[in-house]
């Protein structure tokens, strides 16, 4: 049942990455490629496969602000470590939080787009990977991101229409859209972008009905006319 688990683990984190910031080698799919390899610690998860190294961190790890740096002595610990590697893993750190945020100005290497509790499974957050993790409160970081609660909803509604594509979040390459990639399996490169386009910055807000563009979580106006595609 864990290597199940794991596998659920690492999906979950690596639709959480940029497409574009995917690593060179390797294939674009969601689960592991290669042996896993997964550690536990009080105040984060590690795991990665052949390709990449996925962090999920505790709050705490970041500090109030996400300006700091990092604070904890693990993820400190594993950039020492990819530093004397021959050939180191790509490293993303993804921040846990109660809902979903995004940082301003977070650390290098960590995602200003935070993985929202609800996102993980019962059976997922019940298990010993969570234990720690779960054990202390999380706390709030950055501006409330709700438009990602969308985004999930139609992920979970769409899935069963595309067995076996795989699932990446769009958030900060791309200035005019956000939403997901979802890529066909097998040796392609046909992919569907469902989210928001047209935008004129990186992300934005929901107030209501009304859509209005952020940056840095600063309000640009209203965005009358963006659409989907």
């Amino acid at each position: 049942m864990m290597a199940g688990l794991e596998n659920d683990l690492f999906s979950l984190l690596w639709s959480e990455i940029d497409f574009d910031d995917h690593p060179i080698s390797g294939g674009h799919v969601m689960e592991p490629e290669g042996e896993v390899e997964i550690s536990l610690y009080d105040d984060c998860i590690t795991i990665n496969d052949n390709r990449i190294k996925m962090i999920l961190v505790h709050p705490y790890v970041i500090g109030n602000d996400g300006t700091e740096g990092l604070k904890s002595e693990v993820v400190a610990a594993s950039k020492a470590i990819a530093a004397v590697a021959e050939e180191p893993l790509p490293r993303h750190i993804i921040v846990l939080t109660d809902k979903p945020e995004v940082i301003s100005n977070p650390p290098e290497n960590v995602h200003s787009s935070t993985l929202p509790r609800s996102w993980i499974s019962q059976k997922l957050a019940k298990s010993k990977y969570f234990e720690d993790l779960l054990s202390e409160p999380l706390i709030s970081l950055g501006n409330p991101a709700p438009w990602r609660d969308d985004l999930w909803a139609w992920r979970q509604q769409l899935s069963p229409l595309f067995p076996g594509w795989t699932w990446h979040l769009e958030f900060g390459n791309k200035s005019d859209r956000l939403g997901w990639y979802i890529r066909a399996p097998g040796n392609t490169l046909f992919t569907v972008f469902l989210g928001w386009g047209g935008l004129d910055n990186g992300g934005f807000e929901r107030t209501g009905d009304e859509i209005i563009g952020i940056d840095n979580g600063l309000s640009r106006g209203d965005a009358t006319g963006k659409h989907g595609f």
